[in-house]
């Protein structure tokens, strides 16, 4: 029996607010974050993602279809719709050629590829990792910070690409808990600035977004993905399951994560 009620339910309950999109003060919505269609909606639990990876035992947000934010406004969440095709092609299709590589061993290399809509698929993807934050900061109107805005700004269709102020990063994610979340930063004891970071993990695929031109070790062998790319190439290497979770768990060497814990969020299936 759980002891405990998930901080999550402090992060969900709101009416109307400021959109984590637009800005605008609206009714806000609720989005599914993984997006519906890109896996198969079920009951779920949310706990953060410290209570997720601790041994106390948590009473999670429940959902009956899927992990919700309740944090964007109808007309994004919506226009959110247009890209989340994309995801859920790209999804679907890059699980049955992981599936096939595995179960028939057809594939004489260790990666598989599959063609991508780059523009829909990040717009999709950043959509939904603005989204996954807690409700209090749609209390207070958006702020043009360097990081955040020109995410908006591309997901809007201000922009064409943030290939000049962010780098996006993915890989294999083997795991059937997904972590979503933002406004955490990963830094290097003696080393530079810290990596300002969003990211939307739920299987087959990770995307970390981080702010532009700052490195981390556990970064330098993960794909690249820019607005010139036509495919996405997925390393399936043993190697990169333990550190699948980065950077919330399987933090190596010199490195620390710095977050709050309400603003990254694990959901799981469960029943």
């Amino acid at each position: 029996m759980a002891t405990k009620i998930s901080a999550r339910f402090e992060h969900t309950k709101i009416i109307s607010g400021y959109c984590q999109i637009c800005g605008e003060f609206k009714k806000l919505t609720a989005d599914h974050v993984p997006p519906k269609g890109s896996i198969v909606l079920s009951a779920v639990e949310q706990k953060t993602i410290m209570e997720y990876a601790g041994k106390t035992k948590v009473k999670g947000v429940k959902g009956r279809r899927g992990s919700v934010f309740k944090t964007i406004c109808q007309k994004c969440n919506s226009y959110l719709g247009v890209f989340d095709m994309e995801i859920k092609r790209v999804s679907q299709s890059v699980g049955d050629k992981i599936r096939l590589h595995f179960t028939h061993a057809v594939n004489p290399f260790n990666y598989i590829t599959e063609r991508i809509n780059t523009n829909h698929y990040l717009r999709g993807f950043i959509g939904h990792m603005l989204a996954s934050t807690s409700v209090k900061s749609c209390l207070t109107p958006l702020a043009e910070t360097e990081f955040y805005q020109p995410l908006r700004d591309f997901v809007l269709g201000r922009i064409n690409s943030i290939d000049d102020t962010h780098d996006v990063y993915y890989w294999f994610y083997p795991n059937r808990f997904n972590v979503s979340g933002n406004g955490f930063g990963i830094g290097q004891f003696g080393g530079g600035d810290a990596i300002i970071g969003a990211a939307l993990y739920f299987y087959p695929v990770a995307i970390f977004v981080g702010s532009k031109g700052r490195d981390n070790p556990q970064l330098s062998y993960r794909q690249r993905l820019t607005k010139d790319d036509s495919k996405i190439f997925v390393d399936l290497s043993y190697g990169i399951f333990k550190q699948s979770v980065f950077p919330f768990m399987g933090l190596e060497g010199a490195s620390m994560l710095l977050f709050s814990d309400a603003y990254i969020t694990v959901s799981y299936s469960v029943g």
